[in-house]
């Protein structure tokens, strides 16, 4: 070949590359670039074929070439045309050559038939990749494929929405194998493995995970497809069924069948001096029967959480039943055990709560060491009649704390309803002795006709405020509830207990037309007859404001008279009558 055929090649082809490096748009061209530099060295070697008498080195050479292209080039249109041009001139020019050393024709055919066959296993291998990009990218599975060093080079749109990256590069620049913490040595394959991830940009999940090198020879680096799962909410839905499973749903605190599970640690060695608290939430019941279950479990909940922030982090805090909470403390002696019952105790004064304030009575028992004896079903055992002997000396001091913040809140709603059941007081006491009622008798009367309108307190304080005549019908209904919700507050009370049916029953009729339970005649319990008389006297004498006027005492009392036998015991008012329109009564 001429020297300067030579060095024209030379020059076309350092021009293709210098472009390529030197020129950002020449690298955006770089498959055109690819073919017209294919394209030049073909022409080169045909050329030189020609003028070699299409020697057979030159005649092979050109074969190997368009076989090398075919597999160098993108299988698009471009490369059949390439193929096209490089057949029809390489077999034209074959036919000027004076004498060939092989027939021009199986030249021109082998020459067609090699074009073809490259070219068309070229096609398969570009569809086949496109197929595998296809199925890769269009994966309902989240697909990353990385090198052997974990570092990204592709990843699909599944992956893509499972890792909610702000950037395709953010992703790009992680190293998957760090990320979910996978060596990587020889090749070693990962099948559903779970794992909870982290990254930079925030976001967190659980995926279940596997891991296939692509080559499987160990002694060489291969690249590597990790399959991905977002397994975040069924990981969070077992999570959840777990911790219902070992929690109490209203407080969240350990339930009964958790303590189950760590009983035989408790009570092993490595956990004593063991200790245990045993706490009541005080009346839990009468705020239920009186205020309901919704300020109850208010109650409770904060009780819990009270509870809870008083103690340890190794503590283990139990809902063991209604009100009552267990603590199990390891590795506390009787001394630490009552520093955090103190705490327990000064923690929940603190806490504003209504109707009533939030007490508790707590029992305590220790062990030192484990013995049959004093095992923890033991410790349970002395720690809960502990409780209950803490709670019966101080029942007495809970009751009138309870029943004076029930009365302040209630003068808070409506002092008139206060004034109203102190009048009533009085007046039935002087009518009980007007009926010759003993002195028991008579102290039992006043404390019900006193208390008869306790249940009000978890009537709505509009209500309250307002007179009868403007009340709603489902006011009025709901104003009726106050005798139930009376009767529970006072079983609940040890100074009530003994008139809650007074405080029940105290607007039933003398016909059976009152309520709550519709009761008639002897029926209705004696103190209960006593207080609807001079209840209904009070009603109409008494003042509940300066806007409504008391109605004069001699036409309250024909009204008194006229309901005797129907609304009111007959016996009792003539007894009333007596009593107020006496001299001494003024």
């Amino acid at each position: 070949m001429p020297m300067m055929q030579r060095i024209g090649a030379a020059i076309f082809f350092l021009s293709l590359l210098f472009l390529t490096f030197l020129s950002t748009r020449a690298r955006e061209k770089v498959v055109s670039l690819m073919y017209l530099g294919a394209a030049g060295a073909v022409f080169h070697l045909v050329y030189f074929a020609f003028l070699n008498n299409y020697q057979l080195n030159y005649a092979l050479s050109l074969i190997i070439v368009i076989i090398v292209v075919n597999f160098l080039l993108p299988a698009d249109g471009r490369l059949k045309w390439f193929n096209l041009a490089l057949v029809v001139g390489a077999g034209t020019s074959v036919f000027f050559v004076p004498e060939p050393t092989f027939n021009r024709w199986v030249y021109v055919i082998s020459l067609a038939s090699i074009s073809v066959i490259s070219y068309l296993l070229t096609n398969t291998k570009r569809r086949a990749r496109k197929e595998y990009e296809r199925l890769f990218y269009d994966s309902p599975t989240g697909l990353i494929r990385t090198d052997s060093e974990g570092e990204v080079q592709n990843f699909n749109k599944k992956l893509k929405e499972i890792v909610d990256p702000p950037s395709v590069e953010s992703l790009s620049d992680q190293n998957i194998f760090d990320v979910l913490g996978y060596e990587g040595r020889e090749n070693e394959s990962v099948e559903n493995r779970e794992k909870r991830i982290k990254f930079p940009w925030g976001n967190s999940l659980w995926v279940d995970y596997s891991i296939k090198p692509l080559n499987q020879n160990p002694d060489s680096a291969s690249d590597v497809i990790i399959a991905c799962r977002d397994v975040t909410e069924r990981k969070e839905a077992e999570d959840r069924i777990e911790y219902m499973t070992y929690h109490d749903k209203l407080t969240g605190l350990y339930n009964r069948s958790f303590y189950e599970e760590v009983i035989d640690g408790f009570n092993s060695v490595g956990q004593y001096p063991l200790s245990v608290l045993f706490i009541d939430v005080d009346k839990l019941k009468l705020i239920n029967d009186a205020f309901g279950h919704k300020v109850g479990d208010k109650l409770l909940t904060t009780a819990s959480e009270v509870i809870q922030g008083s103690c340890r982090e190794e503590d283990l805090v139990f809902r063991w039943g209604g009100d009552e909470i267990i603590i199990l403390l390891p590795n506390t002696e009787a001394e630490e055990r009552e520093k955090i019952r103190e705490r327990i105790l000064t923690n929940g004064k603190e806490v504003e709560f209504e109707p009533i304030k939030l007490r508790f009575s707590i029992g305590g028992a220790a062990a030192r060491w484990s013995k049959k004896k004093e095992n923890l079903d033991y410790l349970l055992q002395e720690a809960e009649e502990d409780m209950y002997e803490k709670k019966l000396e101080k029942q007495e001091e809970v009751s009138r704390e309870i029943l004076a913040r029930i009365e302040k809140k209630i003068e808070e709603k409506s002092d008139y309803v206060i004034q109203h059941s102190c009048r009533v007081e009085e007046l039935a006491r002087q009518l009980g002795e007007e009926l010759g009622m003993e002195k028991e008798e008579m102290e039992k009367l006043g404390k019900a006709a006193r208390y008869h309108d306790i249940g009000k307190v978890a009537e709505d304080e509009q209500t309250l405020q307002k007179f009868y005549r403007d009340l709603t019908e489902e006011e009025k209904e709901e104003l009726k509830t106050h005798c139930n919700i009376g009767y529970q507050i006072a079983k609940e009370l040890r100074q009530l207990s003994g008139v809650a049916r007074a405080i029940l029953q105290h607007h039933e009729w003398w016909d059976g037309s009152g309520y709550p339970k519709g009761a008639a005649g002897e029926d209705i319990p004696y103190k209960s007859r006593i207080i609807s008389v001079v209840n209904a006297y009070d009603a109409m004498t008494g003042t509940q404001s300066e806007v409504e006027r008391n109605i004069p005492k001699n036409k309250a009392l024909d009204k008194i008279e006229e309901m005797a036998g129907t609304r009111l015991d007959p016996a009792i008012v003539d007894s009333f009558l007596s009593l107020v329109r006496s001299p001494e009564s003024g």
